[in-house]
């Protein structure tokens, strides 16, 4: 009966990830998950934060004579005020 729980995984450890930075560290299981936990929403408000940054089309340079030039996908905004706007229109 023993030997087919341990078969079957019975005796190992839950979360193998844990359990090896806890052997490395010498840091209870607690507070590794809530380190893991912590850089995981750090990673994922890091990466919506700038992917909004990556998306968000440049103000169009003005040329010497005032004319507003297109950005680089040919659309032509006057201000980034105007281009947040676009964005949820478009949506």
């Amino acid at each position: 009966m023993i030997r087919q729980g341990r078969e079957g995984g019975a005796g190992r450890d839950a979360d193998p990830q844990v359990a090896a930075i806890m052997f490395f560290t010498r840091i209870d299981a607690v507070s590794v998950r809530s380190a893991l936990a912590l850089l995981l929403a750090i990673a994922v408000e890091t990466i919506s934060a700038f992917g909004l940054f990556a998306i968000m089309p440049r103000a169009g340079a003005a040329t010497s004579s005032g004319a507003v030039e297109p950005d680089r996908h040919g659309t032509v905004t006057a201000t980034m005020r105007d281009a947040g706007w676009r964005l949820l229109k478009a949506g």
